[in-house]
């Protein structure tokens, strides 16, 4: 069976995605619940300035998450592992890597990260409701076609890059675009002019 582009598995993604969300929402229906942390109210002081609890975790959990999965992918083998057989899988299993047990791997971590930005959007905004995930898992196919196949750094440069351009095109400009609008607009002029994205292989 000759190997499939890694295209096709983002748009087999973003079909089980729509699935799910939709199996989800006849299950669960289509009304938001509240989801009130008291512990992550209030503010924060930090240089003179008052930063919200839930902003502050949110910042401090992802730093985190960075640290720890550049260690996994950079310094235990099962982060050679994934690195391996995302580069050539065929090659991988020539070289003895359980290319299996690599791709569970990315499953599991890829769970938890997401698991994470669940829990820290609900308590953001108050609220849990089976839609909530949909635009934000678009942006994040977004991000990995901007940021480059296989690229993390180019997926953290092309997240950060993303919210800079949203904050100041929706803060400081009269740009008829929302958020989301600005990144599918983004997404659009990378696979125009730079198709392998911003740290990608051409």
């Amino acid at each position: 069976m000759l190997p499939k582009p890694r295209i096709v598995a983002l748009i087999a993604s973003i079909g089980i995605f729509i699935c799910l969300s939709d199996l989800f929402r006849i299950i669960a229906g289509p009304y938001q619940l509240s989801f009130d942390y008291p512990t992550l109210g209030g503010q924060v002081a930090v240089a003179g300035l008052s930063v919200p609890r839930v902003d502050f975790a949110i910042i401090g959990g992802t730093a985190a998450i960075f640290a720890v999965l550049w260690f996994i992918m950079q310094k235990t083998k099962i982060g050679f592992g994934i690195r391996a057989v995302a580069q050539d899988i065929e090659t991988a299993k020539v070289m003895g890597i359980n290319v299996d047990r690599s791709i569970q791997a990315v499953f599991f971590i890829s769970s938890a990260i997401a698991a994470f930005g669940a829990i820290m959007v609900s308590v953001l905004y108050n609220a849990v409701y089976t839609s909530m995930g949909d635009m934000i898992g678009y942006k994040g196919l977004a991000l990995i076609v901007i940021g480059g196949f296989g690229s993390l750094p180019g997926a953290v440069l092309a997240a950060f890059l993303l919210g800079f351009v949203e904050t100041f095109f929706t803060t400081y400009s009269d740009v008829p675009l929302s958020r989301e609008g600005i990144a599918m607009f983004m997404l659009v002029l990378l696979i125009l002019f730079r198709p392998h994205g911003l740290l990608g292989k051409a």
